[in-house]
């Protein structure tokens, strides 16, 4: 096998398959098989070198060590391939590059060839928004966010970009406090549909601190995030929290009290700059985001609800609105929230919307409703099971729900 690699560049498409299959026989005749990928490795012919690439990753997946020597050989001829601008093999390099995990320490340095340029075509644009978050590190991820704010706007890449940013904001502080920024003015753009983009942002940023000690490559997908319909998967969201609002129910019975447990403190406290939660409330009141959004502002409405004072009035005009019984289950959830960190000021409307809640035709809306009904009568530790101790709230609102939870056990 090592005598035909050399004419691996010539014959790629008929060796390849062949060389898959192939294994070495002995500890030996690997080093030999690697050696002569050496030369391969620098190949400056996009097809030769992900061919070889895959052969090497193959043969050496016992030996995971040997990945970084790897990368170190193909990044010249990698930079060398993008630097030619030829969009389709560009495309297709990013795509292969995005699948070999960790090439941050590797590519970092050399960000400047991974850059979109106004005049790449949507799709790779697409694709160099979604490999940059690989290669950031602290060094190079306030570059980066700077060269990413223009497509934010753009009208082919504005998801991916805002995207983008958000993924970058976990990088470091710095990064973290610049995206915060941005978004004020993305918040406030004129376009719906930035808007909700940089809803979807700033919920992927704000409960997903920056983390030192975590590269973002190696971070698990948000959770807020996960798909790429941010109705979708709110709704998911806000579904999980019914099922186990419905589960610690099924715990307290009138029997024995159930076994008393400290209250997690949040992490880490959000501290929202004034002029960002002016412009999420502009944002929020905005009737045609409502009207494309709904889920998606009632789960911003309801999980910042403590830091935004017109969160009520929001709610209200909202709940005016035609909703499908998801939705309108959404909406109960966010009624909930608001209630526990305003409950002066929700009380009434929290009941309208559960009576409402309990005539809609549709199973989500009306069980939402149930499950929250009985909150209000049931256990002592209500606020929690409602979702209050969550990472962002006030450390007031969890030292009251435990004074709760005291009370209740004597």
């Amino acid at each position: 096998m090592p005598n035909q690699l050399h004419i691996f560049t010539i014959n790629c498409n008929l060796l390849f398959p062949v060389s898959l299959r192939y294994s070495p026989k002995s500890e030996e005749e690997l080093i030999l098989l690697l050696n002569a990928l050496d030369e391969l490795l620098l190949s400056r012919a996009p097809a030769v070198l992900v061919a070889v690439v895959k052969l090497f990753l193959h043969w050496t997946q016992d030996h995971p060590h040997l990945k970084k020597d790897m990368l170190e050989m193909i990044q010249p001829s990698v930079c060398k391939i993008l630097s030619r601008n030829v969009s389709e093999t560009s495309c297709l390099l990013l795509d292969f590059l995005s699948t070999l995990g960790d090439i941050c320490k590797v590519f970092g340095p050399h960000y400047k060839y991974f850059l979109v340029r106004a005049k790449d075509p949507g799709y790779l644009k697409t694709q160099k928004l979604k490999v940059l978050p690989l290669i950031s590190t602290e060094d190079n991820v306030c570059c980066l966010m700077e060269e990413v704010k223009p497509f934010c706007s753009d009208y082919q890449s504005f998801r991916g970009a805002v995207s983008c940013m958000g993924l970058l904001a976990k990088v470091s502080h710095a990064a973290h406090n610049m995206c915060l920024s941005m978004l004020v003015t993305l918040l406030d753009a004129p376009a719906e549909r930035v808007v909700i983009a940089a809803l979807e942002c700033l919920m992927n940023v704000v409960l997903s601190p920056p983390s030192v000690e975590k590269n973002i490559s190696e971070s698990p997908p948000d959770p807020v995030l996960s798909q790429s319909s941010s109705l979708g998967n709110v709704e998911v969201q806000n579904q999980t929290t019914l099922e186990e609002s419905l589960s610690q129910l099924s715990l307290h019975t009138e029997e024995p009290k159930p076994e008393l447990k400290a209250l997690p403190m949040p992490q880490n406290e959000l501290e929202l700059p004034q002029n960002l939660t002016d412009a999420i409330i502009r944002a929020l009141s905005h009737e045609h985001v409502q009207e494309a959004a709904p889920s998606l502002v009632l789960y911003v409405l309801g999980t910042l609800a403590p830091y935004l004072d017109s969160a009520p009035d929001i709610l209200q005009h909202i709940s005016s609105l035609a909703f499908s019984p998801s939705v309108h289950a959404d909406l109960v959830t966010a009624a909930a929230q608001i209630f526990i960190s305003r409950p002066a000021q929700t009380q009434l409307l929290l009941a309208a919307i559960l009576a409402r809640a309990f005539k809609c035709v549709g199973e989500p809306a009306s069980r939402a409703a149930l499950i929250y009904a009985t909150l209000q009568e049931h256990p002592s530790d209500a606020a929690f099971l409602l979702g209050a101790t969550v990472k962002q709230s006030l450390r007031s609102n969890n030292e009251e729900c435990q004074e709760q939870q005291l009370g209740g056990s004597d």
